[in-house]
């Protein structure tokens, strides 16, 4: 499976060369979330690094619970 982010440009994400769009994402996070991954190192962030870019006003329990 080859799975290509764009990130330049409008956002797109292509898995075997066919569009995933926006709607195919279960949450509106979700976008975000590949977005991270695809610039963060080894595409690996810590989930309190996630919580904190995707729901920065969000307190501990609330950030845990929206990324569950």
């Amino acid at each position: 499976m080859l799975v290509t982010v764009r990130l330049f440009g409008d956002f797109a994400v292509e898995v075997d060369g066919q569009v995933v769009g926006s709607d195919r994402f279960a949450r509106r996070a979700g976008p975000r979330l590949v977005q991270l991954l695809a610039l963060a190192p080894h595409r690996r962030l810590h989930r309190e690094q996630v919580m904190e870019a995707l729901w920065p006003d969000a307190v501990g329990e609330v950030a845990a619970n929206q990324l569950h």
